[in-house]
């Protein structure tokens, strides 16, 4: 299953969208020293949310895109408030982080 996840760096004050089959992995290793990337200056990042995006990573990728095109906050605070989701986001399950 792929999902979607949401993090926040408070110290870049952003927040970072991206798709994995591993989440809670790929959070690590975006806090990890070994990360050089793109969200390397932003660590630490805390994980806001996870969502279920279907068992394709082509799913994964239609909800990131979709996101990531808006170029508006305002959808990213609906998700995390669980607003009502629609369109390409009406399918998406929230995942708990306890």
């Amino acid at each position: 299953m792929w999902h979607l996840y949401i993090l926040w760096s408070d110290r870049s004050s952003k927040f970072y969208i991206g798709i994995s089959e591993h989440p809670f992995t790929r959070f690590e290793r975006h806090n990890s020293d070994l990360n050089t990337g793109y969200t390397a200056p932003g660590r630490p990042w805390v994980l806001k949310g996870i969502w279920e995006a279907g068992p394709l990573e082509s799913d994964g990728v239609k909800v990131e895109r979709f996101i990531k095109k808006q170029k508006n906050i305002k959808i990213i605070h609906h998700l995390l408030n669980d607003g009502e989701l629609y369109g390409p986001l009406s399918h998406l399950q929230r995942i708990s982080l306890q």
